[in-house]
C-alpha cells in the first residue's frame, strides 16, 4: 500500500516485505520520478517511513542500497 507523505520532495513511499523493495515517488515537475531500492530489511523500512524528513531519509537511511529509476 502506498503511503502519502508530507514532504516537499516526495509524494509517496511503499514497501513490499516479500521482496524487501522500497519505492519512492519524487516530485519532479510535471512528471514524478519513481525509484526502487532493493534488499531493504523491514527494520530499515520502519526507520525510513518514521523519519521526520522523508526527503532527507532517502539519502541517509537508504544510502548504500542498490536502486534503480523505474519511471
Amino acid at each position: 500500500m502506498k503511503i502519502q507523505v508530507e514532504s516537499s520532495t516526495v509524494n509517496w513511499i511503499w514497501y513490499d516485505a516479500n521482496s524487501k523493495t522500497v519505492q519512492v515517488e519524487f516530485k519532479r515537475g510535471k512528471e514524478p520520478t519513481i525509484y526502487e531500492y532493493y534488499n531493504v530489511p523491514e527494520e530499515v523500512w520502519k526507520e525510513f517511513k518514521n523519519s521526520d524528513s522523508i526527503g532527507k531519509a532517502v539519502s541517509l537511511v537508504l544510502k548504500g542500497y542498490e536502486y534503480k529509476k523505474i519511471a
